[in-house]
């Protein structure tokens, strides 16, 4: 996989949740991670950064996912997929992410 490795952030797998965008160093809160980008290339960071409902980033208007707060190295990269949609994933899946605000189940409309 192309992405699997950059001097911002790399690919793990897990038997839990397959691919996942982790940081590669530290990250300042409001600093952009990447820009969105979903269709230019096979493989785009978006593309294996995970939903949490208690994200560490967020989407800003000009399309960059920006940290929500210092992230260490090696920190997952997540975004509330319910606050960004994009209009060729409608979800719909059992949460993963374990946070004391997870709703349960990802699924369009779930979230305002």
């Amino acid at each position: 996989m192309p992405l699997s490795v950059s001097k911002d952030f790399h690919v793990v797998e897990s038997d839990t949740k397959g691919k996942s965008l982790f940081t590669s160093r530290k990250f300042s809160k409001g600093e952009c991670i990447y820009l969105f980008d979903y269709w230019s290339k096979k493989v785009m960071p978006i593309h294996v950064t995970n939903h949490s409902c208690e994200p560490n980033s967020s989407f800003n208007a000009a399309g960059e996912l920006i940290a929500l707060y210092d992230l260490e190295a090696n920190e997952e990269i997540t975004y509330d997929y319910l606050l960004h949609p994009i209009p060729a994933s409608p979800w719909d899946f059992t949460c993963l992410c374990q946070t004391d605000g997870c709703i349960g189940r990802v699924k369009v409309a779930t979230r305002n």
